[in-house]
């Protein structure tokens, strides 16, 4: 019976060298997880993801819109904020998170991760929830 080398988003792997016709090759239904490193973090963080949940939108440029003027030494000052690394928060850093609005750093650096279902949870709730109205007001 051949070896097994799964291939696909995840690595592969041998123990050994093996010769012609020893290896059966399979696609990896279930590629291994990653994290982003933190070198991916900290480039992505300067994209826009100032809140650093991975995903650059409206919570990102909220805080930037909030602290905007501020610079060193205001209440509101928060150099997390200060994207172009200028000494002050402006439109020109609201401008960078603007620009990359909607990217998430997995799909960005190309990592996979595990799915988010809760969409699917509530569209089977929903659904139902109407399969049991139709079935008790018919």
């Amino acid at each position: 019976m051949p070896n097994k080398l799964f291939i696909g988003e995840g690595e592969g792997f041998l123990p050994r060298s093996y010769g012609a016709g020893e290896v059966e090759v399979l696609h990896n239904e279930n590629p291994r997880l990653a994290d982003p490193t933190s070198a991916q973090w900290e480039e992505f963080w300067g994209m826009g993801d100032v809140n650093r949940d991975g995903v650059i939108d409206l919570k990102d440029t909220d805080l930037i819109a909030e602290a905007n003027g501020s610079r060193e030494g205001d209440a509101n000052w928060n150099p997390e904020l200060d994207l172009d690394h200028d000494g002050k928060v402006d439109i020109f850093d609201l401008a960078i998170a603007v620009r990359n609005f909607g990217l998430n750093i997995w799909d960005y650096f190309g990592i996979a991760r595990e799915p988010d279902y809760l969409p699917l949870l509530l569209a089977g709730g929903v659904f139902a929830v109407v399969l049991v109205g139709l079935f008790l007001f018919k």
